[in-house]
């Protein structure tokens, strides 16, 4: 809409519009235009994706693989309230907000909580590796 209303206001400006009572039409063919424009710019698009995407988007690195065991024992080495705030957050999905309300502890605590679980986790995942 805003794209026609600038083409609309363009064309009014430079005088293309010869007879002022044919403004209903002269709108409703540059609406199609447009439409036609931007659907044929897609096409183009989705093709170009297609045929060359593969070459644009490199291929991401393989994530390493994780020591389940271990992993387990460094949550189990958490303090207790940390591995409550990562069990919260990160297994049953809830916002800091919701843990918070669960806790019994503001949601920036729960923040700072979870930064520290993560870094203690991530030293311990990297020390036994």
């Amino acid at each position: 809409m805003q794209q026609v209303l600038l083409k609309m206001l363009e064309a009014l400006r430079a005088g293309r519009l010869v007879e002022p009572e044919k403004l209903a039409q002269f709108t409703l063919g540059t609406c199609r235009m447009t439409v036609m424009d931007l659907r044929r710019t897609a096409r183009r698009q989705e093709r170009l994706l297609a045929e060359f995407g593969s070459d644009l988007i490199p291929d991401p690195p393989p994530l390493p693989r994780l020591n389940d065991g271990q992993l387990a024992r460094c949550v189990q080495m958490l303090k207790e309230r940390e591995r409550s705030v990562v069990v919260l957050t990160f297994y049953d999905e809830q916002t800091a907000g919701e843990a918070a309300g669960f806790l019994g502890i503001t949601e920036t605590n729960v923040r700072v909580i979870r930064h520290r679980a993560l870094r203690n986790l991530r030293s311990c995942m990297e020390a036994t590796a």
